[in-house]
């Protein structure tokens, strides 16, 4: 298993190309990069990031996906034309990066007891994955509470008809949709590509990895003996840290436990 971080860690602290040196100063070697507006989307950007990441492999590329990802699933043929247009822009950006994932919360669930058709959306899915596969970038998936991927059955569901879907397990998102990452974990299998972790207290409040109540040291163990080896990425919000210096502190825990495996 890599240790690396999210882009998004650093959001409204720095800019996305600045967020390098900062991996840098924390001894990271591996990311995510959060593309954050549709500006960032632009493939001179795209070349403009890859100049300053050096030698910090890009692991996987999000997007700001309330922008477009919802309407992939539109039935109006020129909504869903026009999100696949951004959608292929962020994929190009991904290819020249050299990443290989794209972290995935395709629709949002705007109304909790809307009923989905399962067989159109997962062929949709496929679909998307298709369009990925062509930039070299596999389509991960995202546990994520206020998506249609809250809960281990929407994956399941999903998987006779997008049977190329790969996976990303976030911890925290499962803590918010009330879901052990254990069930989740079970239906991704093979199939999980990137891991977002940071902690939380006992009232579900977002803190630094470390100073929470999440018991990482099981998790580590339970994705290695799973055969889980790529990566594992601090994705914190930028109100759980003070400064650099603390959220090393969260580095440097995680990084102890995985020493010790």
């Amino acid at each position: 298993m890599k240790l690396g971080i999210s882009s998004a860690t650093f959001f409204l602290r720095a800019d996305t190309e600045d967020t390098f040196d900062l991996m840098r100063e924390l001894g990271i070697d591996i990311c995510e990069i959060f593309l954050t507006t549709f500006s960032e989307y632009d493939e001179k950007f795209a070349w403009y990031l890859n100049d300053k990441r050096g030698d910090i492999e890009v692991h996987s590329v999000h997007a700001y996906n309330l922008a477009f990802e919802p309407q992939l699933y539109n039935l109006a043929n020129r909504t869903r034309i026009d999100g696949e247009m951004y959608f292929k822009k962020v994929l190009e950006c991904a290819k020249i990066m050299g990443a290989t994932n794209y972290t995935f919360h395709g629709q949002a669930r705007l109304k909790k007891k809307s009923k989905m058709n399962m067989e159109w959306v997962g062929k949709r899915t496929e679909d998307l994955w298709q369009i990925a596969n062509s930039f070299g970038v596999d389509l991960c998936f995202e546990n994520v509470h206020w998506a249609h991927f809250n809960s281990p059955q929407f994956f399941e569901e999903l998987l006779p008809y997008s049977p190329n879907i790969k996976a990303c397990l976030d911890i925290k998102q499962a803590m918010q949709s009330g879901v052990d990452w254990r069930e989740y974990l079970k239906v991704m299998g093979n199939r999980l590509k990137t891991v977002h972790i940071s902690d939380y207290d006992k009232s579900g409040n977002t803190c630094l990895i470390g100073e929470g109540i999440f018991d990482f040291d099981t998790f580590l163990k339970t994705l290695r003996d799973s055969g889980f080896d790529d990566a594992v990425l601090i994705e914190q919000y930028s109100k759980d840290y003070r400064d650099i210096n603390h959220l090393r502190q969260g580095v440097d825990y995680v990084s102890n436990i995985m020493a010790k495996l």
